[in-house]
C-alpha cells in the first residue's frame, strides 16, 4: 500500500469512529437531542459536498456530467442518519460502532449470496461466528446494551449497507452522495418538527453536530473515495475492521466508558468471523497462478474460443441459447482494432487464455469484427468518454477477481491518456460486475440481431474524481503499459 492511500486510509477511518463518537458525547450528555442532531449533521455535511462539487466542476477540465437524483439512495441515508442518531441515546460508542458495522457486513453478505456468490465452507462458519457474536452481545444479562438502542442500530445499519450497495453502482461517488446530504435535508427536518417537543438545544451541541455532518461525515467520506483508488475491494472491506476497534478505544480514552467482558468476546466473534469471510472472498486466488499481458494478432483464434465457452457458459438465465449463439455471430467476439491498438489485454493460466478484456480511444462500443459500419475514429480525451470493451472470463474462473484486474489495468491506461469518463455497454450477467466496480447504468436497450432476435445491452459509465496531472499521467501511463495520448487535459493531481 502506498504512503499516500495508507494515510488516506487512516484519515478516514478516524473520521468514520468520530461519528459514533461525536454523536455518544453530544447525546450522552444531553447536550442536544437525537432529531437536532440529525438535522445538523446532515445539513452541515450537504453544505459542505455543495461547495466541494462547485468547487470540482469548476477546477474540471471537461464538462462534467450532471448526476441523477437516486431516491432510494436518499431513502437509505435518512434512514441510516435517524435511527443512528436515536440509538446513541442509550448505546455506548463502542457497542454502537461494533452493531452497526456488523449489521452492515451482514447486509452485503446477504446480498452477494442473493446475486448467486457461492461461500466456501470457511466462509460460512466465518458468517455463523460473526452473527454468533452479535446474538451473544445483545442477549439478556446484566451486561447486555439496551434492546431498544441495539435495535435501533441495527436498523441504521441495515439502511447504510443498503446505501454503500447503491454507492457502487454511482458512476460519480462524490455528486451522488453530494445529492442524498441534499435531498435528506427536508426529511430530516421534518423528524425535528416531530419531535420538536423533546428539542434540546446548545453551542456545544451544535458545533459536535457540525463537525460530525462536515467533516467526520461529508469530508470524510471523499478521503475514502480518494482512498480506495488504491486498495483493492478485499483490502476496502478488511481495513473498516478497524472502525469498531478505533471507536470503542475512543470510547474508553474520551468518555470512560467501560470495556466489558461481553464486549470483548463479542467484538473478537464478530470483527475475526468478518475477517473469515473477507479473507475467503478476496484472498482465495493464487494470484502468481495467472499471468496478464497485452494481447497479440496470434491470439485471435483461442480468444474468440475463450469468448464463446465465456458467452454460453456465463449467460444462463439472462439470455437463451438462440440469443447467445446470435451474438456470437457479430457481437461477442475479437475486434482486431484492439488489439493493433495494443489496448486489449489477456489473463492466461497454464499457458491458455482464461479472462480477455480491453479499452478503446476510439468511438465503436461494442461489436467484433464480424460487425460492418464500426466506427474508428480517436476521440477526445478532453470531452468524449473512452471505452471499456468485450470482458469475458472463463465459467471455471470466474469470481476470482479476474476480470477486475483487467478493468482496474484499462482505468489506468485510460486515465494516463487524459480521459475522465469511461463508457461501456454492459450485458446482463455483466452488469452486475460493473456495478461492483463504480459504473452507473442508464436505460437498457435492445440490440437487433439476425433472425429477429435482439440482446438487451445496458449503457454504464463511469468519471474519475480528478485529471491526472502530466507527470502522473506518465506514472499511470508506466504502470498500465501504454504511452499517453497527445493532447491530454490536466488538472490538480488529487
Amino acid at each position: 500500500m502506498q504512503p499516500r492511500t495508507l494515510a488516506l486510509t487512516a484519515c478516514a477511518m478516524v473520521a468514520f469512529a468520530a461519528n459514533s463518537l461525536l454523536c455518544r458525547v453530544a447525546l450522552g450528555q444531553g447536550l442536544i437531542d437525537a432529531a437536532s442532531f440529525t438535522t445538523v449533521r446532515v445539513g452541515s455535511g450537504a453544505l459542505l459536498l455543495a461547495l466541494i462539487v462547485v468547487f470540482r466542476r469548476r477546477m474540471a477540465a471537461a464538462a462534467m456530467p450532471r448526476v441523477a437524483i437516486d431516491w432510494l439512495a436518499v431513502t437509505t441515508l435518512f434512514a441510516y442518519m435517524v435511527f443512528f442518531s436515536f440509538s446513541y441515546r442509550s448505546l455506548s460508542a463502542g457497542t454502537g460502532a461494533l452493531i452497526l458495522f456488523g449489521a452492515v457486513q451482514l447486509t452485503m453478505f446477504a446480498v452477494a449470496l442473493r446475486a448467486g456468490e457461492r461461500f466456501g465452507p470457511l466462509a460460512w462458519a466465518g458468517l455463523a461466528l460473526a452473527v454468533a457474536g452479535l446474538v451473544y452481545l445483545v442477549s439478556p444479562g446484566l451486561a447486555a446494551p439496551d434492546p431498544t438502542g441495539a435495535a435501533l442500530m441495527a436498523v441504521a445499519g441495515i439502511a447504510w449497507g443498503g446505501y454503500s450497495l447503491r454507492g457502487r453502482t454511482q458512476a460519480d461517488p462524490i455528486d451522488s452522495t453530494a445529492n442524498s446530504f441534499i435531498f435528506s435535508v427536508p426529511l430530516v427536518v421534518i423528524v425535528s418538527v416531530l419531535f420538536a417537543d423533546g428539542a434540546a438545544l446548545s453551542a456545544p451541541g451544535l458545533a459536535l453536530a457540525a463537525a460530525s455532518g462536515a467533516l467526520a461525515s461529508a469530508l470524510g467520506y471523499v478521503v475514502w473515495y480518494g482512498a480506495i483508488r488504491g486498495l483493492s475491494a478485499g483490502q476496502a472491506a478488511t481495513v473498516q475492521l478497524s472502525v469498531p476497534a478505533i471507536t470503542a478505544f475512543g470510547g474508553v480514552l474520551l468518555l470512560a466508558e467501560p470495556v466489558t467482558l461481553r464486549l470483548l468476546v463479542a467484538s473478537a466473534a464478530t470483527l475475526g468471523g468478518v475477517g473469515i469471510v473477507l479473507a475467503q472472498r478476496s484472498g482465495g486466488v493464487d494470484r502468481g497462478a495467472y499471468s496478464q499481458r497485452v494481447a497479440r494478432p496470434d491470439d485471435s483464434a483461442a480468444l474468440n474460443d475463450l469468448i464463446a465457452v465465456s458467452a454460453h457458459g456465463l449467460s444462463r438465465g439472462h439470455y437463451s441459447t438462440d440469443q447467445v449463439q446470435a451474438a456470437l455471430d457479430g457481437v461477442f467476439g475479437v475486434d482486431s482494432q484492439l488489439i493493433a491498438d495494443g489496448t486489449y489485454y489477456v489473463i492466461e493460466s497454464g499457458g491458455a487464455p482464461v479472462a480477455c478484456g480491453g479499452w478503446s480511444f476510439r468511438a465503436t462500443l461494442f461489436g467484433s469484427d464480424a460487425i460492418a459500419g464500426r466506427d474508428p475514429r480517436r476521440l477526445d480525451p478532453k470531452t468524449e468518454a473512452a471505452k471499456i470493451r468485450a470482458f469475458f472470463v472463463h465459467p471455471e474462473h470466474a469470481r476470482r477477481g479476474l476480470g477486475r484486474r483487467i478493468l482496474q489495468r484499462c482505468e489506468q491506461a485510460a486515465r494516463a491518456a487524459g480521459f475522465t469518463r469511461l463508457e461501456l455497454g454492459a450485458t446482463l450477467p455483466g452488469q452486475p460486475f460493473y456495478a461492483a466496480c463504480g459504473y452507473g447504468a442508464g436505460e437498457p436497450s435492445d440490440y437487433g440481431m439476425k433472425n429477429g432476435l435482439t440482446l438487451t445491452v445496458i449503457p454504464m459509465s463511469k468519471s474519475f474524481l480528478t485529471v491526472p496531472s502530466d507527470r502522473n499521467q506518465k506514472r499511470l501511463a508506466e504502470k498500465s503499459g501504454k504511452k499517453p495520448l497527445g493532447g491530454a487535459a490536466t488538472a490538480p493531481d488529487a
